[in-house]
């Protein structure tokens, strides 16, 4: 599947009167640096920027792309920017006819859903001083800005957003480390028949191994064995789901990540479908797609990670799938264990 979509939630992702600084804006907006790319993005009113959604740029983007917005803009009314992000927008009148063709189908297809494309624009790469202009309206044209100049993306990579180089590099993040994987089935044997934890202390020693843990640094093959014995008791792996709102997000978020690199199959689904749903809750749609397609794939019986793939087909908003987040936090109260506060407003 090579569409993706990124739905925000209510807190505001303000569109830029200059179409340079909106483009240095999409790596933010993304989580990577899209490429060979078309993007719609929907534009609520006030200018504020609802949804992104990406698909290869080819034949059948215009179609994926407009069908995907449709089901999750919020505001049928509501307007859209195209963006076509190809190496060759250099090559000449004829590659500028192609592109205007496309976008003239998606404009039509968008016209059937009530939907006004306010703007189009084409460009080589993501980069900041790379060339774009405009594929319908006026023939203007200009630079695409430095994102550091860039208010929206300044504030999401405040905010914890981590940009990637391209989506390939998104997706590799989560390829087994066959090495240290190989280690841990060695740990695992080693450690022989497990013995017998509750849940508490379980969740204890996940809650351990969070706070211990500093993202980018690999936990040891002794603390991911402790984990996979934690989170094999269903109690446990519920409470967990609260962590994805909590202080510590984004250090869980990379112990599940590990754990996706490190665990034989079909045990990291558990682990993907965490991943998945923290990125889900801070509306990282594509590493949200990405971790819970993994994790369907691994396991097609893991329920919950094949729900959570189901709601983002369908559009539901990041806020609407935080109540298992709210559940998490119950769970750790009756087992008498208690997890990190929410961060912020959720």
């Amino acid at each position: 599947m090579t569409t993706s979509a990124t739905p925000f939630d209510s807190t505001p992702r303000l569109l830029l009167p200059d179409p340079g600084r909106l483009l240095a804006a999409l790596p933010a907006l993304l989580g990577f640096r899209p490429h060979h790319s078309l993007l719609l993005l929907c534009v609520e009113p006030g200018g504020t920027i609802d949804v992104v959604v990406r698909a290869d740029y080819g034949p059948t983007a215009a179609v994926e792309v407009v069908d995907a917005l449709g089901r999750l803009c919020r505001c049928p009314a509501a307007a859209a920017i195209a963006i076509v992000i190809d190496a060759g927008d250099d090559g000449g009148p004829d590659h500028l006819a192609v592109q205007q063709k496309l976008i003239r189908s998606m404009r039509d297809r968008l016209d059937r859903r009530g939907i006004d494309l306010a703007a189009a624009f084409g460009l080589p790469a993501v980069e900041p001083g790379a060339g774009w202009r405009a594929l319908s309206g006026p023939p203007v044209a200009g630079t695409v800005a430095d994102p550091r100049d860039c208010p929206v993306a300044a504030a999401m990579v405040l905010d914890g957003c981590v940009l990637h180089g391209s989506r390939a590099e998104l997706v590799a993040q989560l390829d087994r480390d066959e090495q240290r994987s190989a280690a841990l089935a060695t740990e695992l044997v080693r450690r022989g028949p497990r013995r017998r934890v509750g849940p508490r202390r379980a969740l204890t020693r996940v809650l351990e191994l969070v706070r211990a843990g500093v993202p980018g640094v690999a936990p040891t093959v002794g603390e991911l064995a402790d984990l996979s014995g934690a989170l094999a008791l269903p109690p446990v792996r519920d409470a967990a789901c609260a962590l994805a709102v909590g202080e510590s997000a984004a250090a869980a978020e990379w112990l599940w990540s590990e754990s996706v690199r490190t665990w034989p199959d079909p045990l990291r689904a558990v682990p993907a479908t965490l991943l998945g749903y923290s990125a889900y809750a801070r509306s990282a749609g594509p590493l949200a797609g990405i971790a819970l397609g993994l994790a369907v794939d691994i396991d097609p019986g893991c329920r919950l990670a094949r729900l959570l793939d189901q709601a983002m087909q369908l559009g539901m908003r990041p806020d609407a799938i935080r109540d298992l987040a709210r559940s998490g936090y119950a769970v750790a109260d009756r087992l008498g264990v208690a997890l990190p506060p929410p961060a912020g407003q959720w």
